[in-house]
Protein backbone atom coordinates (compact mmCIF):
# COMPACT_ATOMS: atom_id res chain seq x y z
CA UNK A 1 0.00 0.00 0.00
CA UNK A 2 1.44 3.33 -1.05
CA UNK A 3 1.86 6.28 1.27
CA UNK A 4 -0.95 8.05 -0.57
CA UNK A 5 -3.32 5.15 -0.01
CA UNK A 6 -2.34 4.92 3.66
CA UNK A 7 -2.93 8.64 4.12
CA UNK A 8 -6.31 8.36 2.41
CA UNK A 9 -7.34 5.48 4.66
CA UNK A 10 -6.23 7.41 7.76
CA UNK A 11 -8.29 10.41 6.69
CA UNK A 12 -11.37 8.27 6.03
CA UNK A 13 -10.98 6.59 9.42
CA UNK A 14 -10.58 9.95 11.11
CA UNK A 15 -13.72 11.28 9.39
CA UNK A 16 -15.67 8.18 10.42
CA UNK A 17 -14.58 8.52 14.04
CA UNK A 18 -15.44 12.24 14.09
CA UNK A 19 -18.93 11.50 12.78
CA UNK A 20 -19.50 8.55 15.09
CA UNK A 21 -18.09 9.97 18.33
CA UNK A 22 -20.58 12.83 18.93
CA UNK A 23 -23.51 10.45 18.38
CA UNK A 24 -21.93 7.87 20.67
CA UNK A 25 -21.35 10.47 23.38
CA UNK A 26 -24.96 11.63 23.14
CA UNK A 27 -26.23 8.07 23.39
CA UNK A 28 -24.00 7.31 26.38
CA UNK A 29 -25.07 10.57 28.07
CA UNK A 30 -28.75 9.72 27.52
CA UNK A 31 -28.26 6.21 28.91
CA UNK A 32 -26.42 7.55 31.97
CA UNK A 33 -29.09 10.19 32.61
CA UNK A 34 -31.82 7.56 32.44
CA UNK A 35 -29.87 5.25 34.75
CA UNK A 36 -29.28 8.05 37.28
CA UNK A 37 -32.97 8.93 37.20
CA UNK A 38 -33.90 5.28 37.81
CA UNK A 39 -31.47 4.98 40.73
CA UNK A 40 -32.80 8.21 42.27
CA UNK A 41 -36.38 6.95 41.95
CA UNK A 42 -35.45 3.63 43.54
CA UNK A 43 -33.72 5.36 46.47
CA UNK A 44 -36.63 7.77 46.98
CA UNK A 45 -39.16 4.94 47.05
CA UNK A 46 -37.07 2.48 49.04
CA UNK A 47 -37.88 3.78 52.51
CA UNK A 48 -41.54 4.67 52.02
CA UNK A 49 -44.14 3.58 54.59
CA UNK A 50 -47.64 3.50 53.13
CA UNK A 51 -49.04 3.65 49.62
CA UNK A 52 -46.93 5.83 47.36
CA UNK A 53 -48.36 9.32 46.80
CA UNK A 54 -51.25 8.79 49.24
CA UNK A 55 -51.84 11.19 52.13
CA UNK A 56 -50.41 9.80 55.35
CA UNK A 57 -47.53 8.08 53.58
CA UNK A 58 -44.09 8.79 55.04
CA UNK A 59 -40.70 8.86 53.39
CA UNK A 60 -38.17 7.93 56.04
CA UNK A 61 -34.76 9.48 56.53
CA UNK A 62 -35.01 12.26 53.98
CA UNK A 63 -32.20 13.70 56.10
CA UNK A 64 -29.77 11.82 58.31
CA UNK A 65 -26.33 12.51 59.59
CA UNK A 66 -23.86 12.90 62.44
CA UNK A 67 -22.51 16.20 63.75
CA UNK A 68 -19.46 16.31 66.00
CA UNK A 69 -18.44 19.57 67.66
CA UNK A 70 -15.50 19.63 70.06
CA UNK A 71 -12.54 21.84 71.06
CA UNK A 72 -9.53 21.65 68.79
CA UNK A 73 -6.76 20.00 70.87
CA UNK A 74 -4.16 22.43 69.50
CA UNK A 75 -5.93 25.79 69.40
CA UNK A 76 -8.85 25.19 71.74
CA UNK A 77 -11.19 26.69 69.14
CA UNK A 78 -14.38 24.94 68.12
CA UNK A 79 -13.81 22.14 65.63
CA UNK A 80 -16.77 20.69 63.75
CA UNK A 81 -17.00 17.68 61.49
CA UNK A 82 -20.04 16.05 59.98
CA UNK A 83 -21.18 13.12 57.90
CA UNK A 84 -24.30 12.28 55.92
CA UNK A 85 -26.51 15.33 55.50
CA UNK A 86 -24.07 17.48 57.50
CA UNK A 87 -21.45 16.87 54.82
CA UNK A 88 -23.79 16.99 51.81
CA UNK A 89 -23.66 19.58 49.05
CA UNK A 90 -24.95 22.92 50.33
CA UNK A 91 -24.53 22.06 54.02
CA UNK A 92 -22.89 24.87 56.00
CA UNK A 93 -21.38 24.44 59.45
CA UNK A 94 -20.83 28.00 60.60
CA UNK A 95 -20.37 27.58 64.34
CA UNK A 96 -17.58 29.02 66.47
CA UNK A 97 -18.62 27.61 69.83
CA UNK A 98 -18.80 24.13 71.31
CA UNK A 99 -21.82 25.19 73.36
CA UNK A 100 -25.38 25.56 72.11
CA UNK A 101 -25.95 25.59 68.36
CA UNK A 102 -28.96 25.95 66.10
CA UNK A 103 -29.67 23.53 63.29
CA UNK A 104 -31.56 25.19 60.45
CA UNK A 105 -33.07 22.84 57.86
CA UNK A 106 -34.04 24.64 54.66
CA UNK A 107 -37.23 23.34 53.04
CA UNK A 108 -37.45 23.42 49.23
CA UNK A 109 -40.21 26.06 49.13
CA UNK A 110 -39.34 29.70 48.67
CA UNK A 111 -42.37 31.66 47.45
CA UNK A 112 -44.68 28.63 47.55
CA UNK A 113 -45.97 29.16 44.02
CA UNK A 114 -47.32 25.65 44.43
CA UNK A 115 -49.00 25.44 47.87
CA UNK A 116 -47.52 22.72 50.02
CA UNK A 117 -48.54 21.34 53.40
CA UNK A 118 -45.82 19.48 55.26
CA UNK A 119 -45.15 17.30 58.29
CA UNK A 120 -41.62 16.72 59.59
CA UNK A 121 -40.54 14.42 62.43
CA UNK A 122 -37.03 14.97 63.75
CA UNK A 123 -35.50 12.24 65.91
CA UNK A 124 -32.01 11.40 67.13
CA UNK A 125 -29.55 10.99 69.98
CA UNK A 126 -27.60 13.85 71.53
CA UNK A 127 -24.76 12.05 73.24
CA UNK A 128 -23.05 15.21 74.45
CA UNK A 129 -26.06 16.24 76.51
CA UNK A 130 -27.44 12.77 77.28
CA UNK A 131 -30.71 13.53 75.56
CA UNK A 132 -32.84 12.58 72.58
CA UNK A 133 -34.58 14.41 69.75
CA UNK A 134 -38.32 14.06 69.20
CA UNK A 135 -39.65 17.13 67.41
CA UNK A 136 -42.70 17.50 65.13
CA UNK A 137 -43.17 20.48 62.82
CA UNK A 138 -46.20 21.03 60.58
CA UNK A 139 -47.34 23.88 58.37
CA UNK A 140 -48.73 25.11 55.09
CA UNK A 141 -46.47 26.97 52.68
CA UNK A 142 -49.15 29.00 50.94
CA UNK A 143 -49.07 31.27 47.87
CA UNK A 144 -46.68 34.16 48.09
CA UNK A 145 -44.72 34.33 51.33
CA UNK A 146 -47.35 33.08 53.77
CA UNK A 147 -46.80 30.26 56.24
CA UNK A 148 -50.22 29.20 57.49
CA UNK A 149 -51.51 27.03 60.35
CA UNK A 150 -48.04 26.01 61.45
CA UNK A 151 -46.96 24.51 64.74
CA UNK A 152 -43.76 23.09 66.19
CA UNK A 153 -43.63 20.90 69.27
CA UNK A 154 -40.69 19.17 70.89
CA UNK A 155 -37.92 19.21 73.45
CA UNK A 156 -35.38 21.41 71.70
CA UNK A 157 -37.05 24.71 70.83
CA UNK A 158 -38.38 23.68 67.41
CA UNK A 159 -39.43 26.59 65.22
CA UNK A 160 -40.68 27.22 61.69
CA UNK A 161 -39.73 30.55 60.13
CA UNK A 162 -39.07 32.20 56.79
CA UNK A 163 -35.42 33.04 56.28
CA UNK A 164 -33.87 36.13 54.73
CA UNK A 165 -33.59 34.23 51.44
CA UNK A 166 -37.36 33.64 51.34
CA UNK A 167 -37.16 29.92 52.07
CA UNK A 168 -38.97 28.22 54.92
CA UNK A 169 -36.72 26.78 57.65
CA UNK A 170 -37.32 24.19 60.35
CA UNK A 171 -35.03 24.94 63.28
CA UNK A 172 -34.02 23.24 66.51
CA UNK A 173 -31.53 24.17 69.23
CA UNK A 174 -29.17 21.70 70.87
CA UNK A 175 -26.92 22.38 73.83
CA UNK A 176 -24.10 20.14 72.64
CA UNK A 177 -23.16 18.96 69.16
CA UNK A 178 -20.75 16.39 70.51
CA UNK A 179 -21.85 13.27 68.61
CA UNK A 180 -25.31 14.54 67.66
CA UNK A 181 -27.17 12.06 65.45
CA UNK A 182 -30.12 13.51 63.55
CA UNK A 183 -32.75 11.87 61.32
CA UNK A 184 -35.81 13.45 59.69
CA UNK A 185 -38.91 11.76 58.25
CA UNK A 186 -41.42 13.50 56.01
CA UNK A 187 -45.13 12.69 55.71
CA UNK A 188 -47.40 13.58 52.79
CA UNK A 189 -50.27 15.62 54.21
CA UNK A 190 -53.13 17.51 52.60
CA UNK A 191 -52.08 19.35 49.45
CA UNK A 192 -48.44 18.63 50.06
CA UNK A 193 -45.99 15.84 49.35
CA UNK A 194 -43.37 13.87 51.18
CA UNK A 195 -39.94 15.40 50.74
CA UNK A 196 -37.37 13.53 48.69
CA UNK A 197 -33.93 12.39 49.79
CA UNK A 198 -31.43 15.22 50.21
CA UNK A 199 -34.01 18.00 49.69
CA UNK A 200 -33.39 19.33 53.19
CA UNK A 201 -30.22 21.40 53.42
CA UNK A 202 -28.76 22.14 56.86
CA UNK A 203 -26.96 25.19 58.24
CA UNK A 204 -25.39 25.07 61.71
CA UNK A 205 -24.92 28.36 63.59
CA UNK A 206 -23.81 29.29 67.08
CA UNK A 207 -24.65 33.02 66.99
CA UNK A 208 -27.74 33.25 64.77
CA UNK A 209 -31.19 32.12 65.86
CA UNK A 210 -32.43 32.73 62.32
CA UNK A 211 -30.69 33.03 58.97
Amino acid sequence: MSNTEVLKQVRETDRYVRELLPNAEKKVAAIMKKAESSVTEILNNRDVIGKLDESGTSRMRVFQGLLIGRPDPDSGNALYTGSGGFAAEGADINANSTGSVWLHFKLPWVDALVPAMFHLHITGYLYGQADFLDEVLVGYAYHGKKLLNHRAEGRHEPLLYRGSDGFIYARIKIKSAYFATVAIDSMKVGVGRALKLNELVVTVTSDKEKI
